[in-house]
Formats: C-alpha cells, structure tokens, sequence
C-alpha cells in the first residue's frame, strides 16, 4: 500500500476521510483549509454571498477532536444560522456525526456497527489521543436542532464506495497505529531532540504540536498529491454531493436566509469550489478557529 495511502486513516480520526481537490490547481490556488501557528492548529470558516440572491453560506470545518473552547465556538456560530447541513454517516435511523469516532444516538442497530472491528479501533484510537492531550469530542459538544439537516451518505452506501474504489475499511485500519508512531518518529531534528520525560507537560505539549505538524502535512498530501486522485475522488466528492444536493433546495430561496454546512475540515475545498464556480457565490470572510493549543494542555 502507498504511503500516503496507508495514513488515511490517523489522518481520518480528526478530519473524518480524505480531502478533495483538482489535480490541476498549482500550489497558488489551492484553498486553505487548516493551518498551524505558533500557538494553534487552526481550521477555517467560510463566509459566501451571492450578488443575485439573498442567500449567505458558511462552510464551517472541523475537527473531530479538540479543545472544549473550540466547540463553543463553532456553537456560537451556528446559533444564528437558519439552516445547518450536517456530516454525520446513518445507520438507518441512527447518525453517526463522523465514522472516526461513531458516537451519537445509540439504538440496537448502531450498537450492531460499534461490534465492527474497523470501528472499535478508530474509535479506541480516538479516544486514546483526546484523554492524552484532554481533548473532548465533537459529539459531546455539537449535538442536533431542530433546524439541523444531516446531509451524508448512510454507512452501507458508504461501504459501497468503498468497495467500488477498491478500498476496504479494515485494511485501512490495520495501518492505524502504526502509522500514528511513525507520525512521531520522522526523520527530523525536531523528533531527535531529548525530551525530559520527567516534565510531562513539556512532553506532552512538545508531542501534540509534532502530531498537528503531521496532520497538515498528511492534509496536504490527501488534497494535492496525484497518488490520492482515486480516494479523494471516490469518497470526499461523492459525500459532498449529497451535502450540496440538500443545499441545492435552499440556494435559490426568496427569502433571507443564513445557510451553514458543517463538515471535517477536509471538505472544505471542494465545497468552495463547486459553490463558487457553479453558483457564482463569492468569498467574504475567512475566520480562524484554534482547534489545538500548542501553548496548553
């Protein structure tokens, strides 16, 4: 399995899958998306207008796991909002807000897809790095209104495109935890330094900020590189035209209306281009939302 490829899924616990973007783009067009500061491992939210109608948008991106401060956040910005479409993958009638962590409403038929094994170690991992850096969940914060529309494939259709890309959840996840130690042990200067594991706030502020590194990194690879042309295609594009397909319904609306999509920050690029070159809808404003501190834990 390429390299790349074999990251997906550490990369997936936080950003939910693979990222989308055209091939084509140089390194000048491409959308950013998430980034990394002296003090934070950042995500971005989009604002989006259209001249010729009175619809405004925002694309909010996410991280699975992070700060508490970082989910009241985006609730503070949602509050507003008239419509939000929602990631969140369904077992029949049970939804799931992202595949990495599958928490959410429990049924009989949800508890049946948490005996998976894929999703017992994704989530297990998962829950691993929030209780190491005192992370929180997304679901714990970011829970359903009424004016919420889950806009995502159901896990079955999911596995369907999978399968048809010739991609398999379980091999994908056998490559889980080895690929998060290696995330730590790259050939740098940075991870040959000596830690003093006796100062374990030292080290452990020193470990999250390597694997936020890593994160961008494998965002970048999972948007731009040619070698994720087919999963990038096959799962982030597919799962974002059934997000957009419930947008569709409001895009055109008389009304006044604040429209919000709430996606794994991954999603983002795709979203802005489709909406921007197919519905003429513009750029407003880019905020930056601190989803890690590097500076506390």
């Amino acid at each position: 399995m390429i390299p790349a490829l074999k990251r997906i899924f550490l990369f997936s616990v936080f950003f939910l899958i693979f990222s989308p973007i055209s091939t084509q783009e140089n390194e000048e067009n491409r959308t950013e998306f998430l980034r990394l500061t002296d003090s934070a491992l950042q995500t971005a939210v989009y604002t989006l207008g259209n001249e010729d109608s009175n619809i405004k948008i925002k694309i909010i991106g996410v991280i699975h796991v992070g700060d508490p401060i970082y989910y009241r956040e985006i609730l503070s910005i949602i509050q507003d909002l008239d419509y939000l479409f929602y990631e969140g993958i369904r077992l029949n009638n049970a939804i799931r807000p992202n595949v990495a962590s599958f928490t959410g409403i429990q049924t009989e038929e949800s508890e049946k897809l948490d005996n998976n094994n894929s999703v017992k170690g994704i989530a297990t991992f998962q829950n691993e790095i929030a209780r190491y850096f005192n992370f929180v969940e997304q679901g714990d914060y970011l829970k359903p209104q009424e004016n919420w529309i889950n806009a995502d494939v159901t896990f079955n259709e999911f596995l369907v495109i999978l399968k048809k890309s010739n991609l398999n959840l379980d091999i994908l996840t056998k490559n889980l935890t080895l690929d998060a130690k290696s995330a730590l042990e790259e050939d740098s200067e940075e991870t040959k330094e000596k830690i003093d594991e006796s100062d374990k706030h030292k080290f452990i502020l020193k470990y999250k900020r390597k694997m936020a590194k890593y994160l961008v990194k494998s965002a970048e690879e999972l948007c731009y590189d040619e070698e994720m042309r087919i999963p990038r295609e096959a799962i982030i594009i597919e799962r974002n035209k059934v997000a957009l397909s419930f947008l569709n319904s409001r895009l055109f609306s008389p009304q006044h209306l604040e429209l919000g999509l709430l996606y794994g920050a991954a999603h983002l690029p795709h979203f802005l281009e489709v909406l921007q070159k197919e519905h003429k809808f513009q750029i407003h404003t880019i905020e930056w939302l601190d989803a890690w501190s590097l500076k506390s834990n």
